[in-house]
């Protein structure tokens, strides 16, 4: 996939990238699949190589071709943009950006870059006449019915990626994107792309918080409710979703994850190390950066809450080194590439295995002088340890995982 390519529509299109094995078995998985499928590939394993490889192979075959790429986020719009610049050499004529904030034109350019909510009213208007392809990153995101418009046109080659396209809450992989994209078409999990060396080695920490006695006081009461909800009206019912969803409120808003998580995190500071804390909380979030800074930790926030400008800078210092730790709910959660840091603390987070898995692929990517990477995951109730006493026995001997109770908190 390497070179220029001869034919007249795409002589300007040249990947630089070599493509790893699994990069090459993927996108030939994809192309016998007829130019339809879904990648499931890990986070920062460089499915988005693959994609570029694909779009620069249909627009080898067909030099007319048109491209969409639709993404769920402004910041990851912007990464491909940089992305087809620099790696693949598309020329800055050829790109339309197309969000809330952009002021690109109507007129389509060869390849097309929406932000899904934008997407969902622009793209299907595109996408007709010529021959067009389809990719959707962080594809799963496209499932529900609202942004399922988005995948509407007319496309003759259609690419999904994502780390977990399967979503547990409904069937909208089967019902939304399978007809729209193809069938998962190819997988390659983190324990594949570790094997490999595409990802960093990496430990996991489990860390048992306590409870504070009116913390599990009132985990206990809801969790008997929860019983008695389950036994008259089913798991299912919507009462039992509530008391389950106040119930994880509790454990995620256990006092002790903080101090904790600060020290742990301090810890790995004073070794050298650059680490990233997640949190389900902005209010904790902020008391965790504030612990740091009274340490004499440089630390920052990360969240939607902050001012764009501010959330940029403070990214930027931390892939610097300027500031050591970066404090971040969920807007870190997918796309971000952040290869410098070495250590996640995962102080509270939420019981989906999409979340667990893109935090932990923030701390995976391979940087220079960086032979592995550390994640502790902070629990203070039975159900958080089930689930990571399951993943513990997926993950089998590929992977350390330790366990130990919090000396601190």
């Amino acid at each position: 996939m390497r070179g220029s390519i001869s034919e007249s529509g795409g002589r300007e299109w040249t990947l630089n990238k070599a493509l790893r094995p699994w990069q090459e078995e993927a996108l030939s998985a994809w192309m016998k699949n007829g130019c339809r499928g879904i990648l499931a590939v890990a986070t920062g394993a460089g499915k988005t190589t693959v994609a570029e490889a694909a779009m620069r192979a249909i627009r080898v075959h067909y030099p007319s071709a048109r491209f969409i790429i639709i993404v769920p986020t402004v910041s990851l719009a912007d990464q491909w943009y940089v992305s087809l610049v620099e790696d693949l050499c598309v020329p800055r004529g050829q790109i339309r950006v197309f969000s809330s904030r952009s002021s690109d034109s109507a007129t389509a350019g060869v390849v097309n870059v929406f932000v899904i909510n934008t997407a969902r009213c622009r793209a299907p208007s595109l996408a007709h006449g010529d021959k067009w392809m389809l990719v959707v990153d962080e594809c799963h995101r496209a499932a529900s019915r609202e942004n399922a418009k988005a995948l509407e046109g007319s496309y003759f080659a259609s690419l999904g990626l994502s780390a977990t396209p399967e979503r547990p809450y409904d069937s909208g992989l089967e019902e939304i994107l399978v007809p729209k994209l193809g069938a998962v078409v190819y997988r390659y999990s983190q324990l594949d792309a570790v094997r490999d060396g595409v990802l960093t080695p990496f430990i996991l920490r489990n860390v048992r918080v306590p409870l504070a006695p009116h913390e599990h006081a009132r985990y206990d009461r809801l969790s008997r409710r929860l019983m008695h909800v389950v036994r008259m009206y089913g798991a299912d019912s919507d009462a039992a979703h509530s008391l389950l969803r106040r119930r994880a409120s509790v454990a995620a808003s256990a006092r002790a994850r903080i101090p904790v998580a600060i020290h742990v995190a301090l810890a790995y500071v004073q070794a050298g190390e650059r680490v990233l804390v997640f949190h389900e909380r902005i209010s904790a979030a902020a008391k965790i950066a504030a612990g740091l800074k009274r340490h004499g930790v440089s630390a920052a926030e990360y969240h939607t809450r902050m001012h764009a400008a501010m959330r940029q800078s403070n990214l930027a210092l931390f892939r610097r080194g300027i500031i050591q730790v970066l404090v971040a709910c969920r807007a870190l959660d997918e796309g971000l590439d952040v290869p410098e840091a070495s250590c996640a603390v995962i102080a509270s987070s939420t019981a989906t295995e999409r979340q667990r898995i893109q935090r932990i692929g923030r701390v995976l990517r391979v940087a220079a002088g960086k032979r592995t990477a550390e994640v502790v995951s902070l629990y203070c109730t039975r159900a958080e340890q089930l689930r990571l006493q399951q993943e513990a026995k997926t993950i089998g001997e590929k992977v350390t995982v330790t366990w130990e109770r919090a000396r601190y908190g």
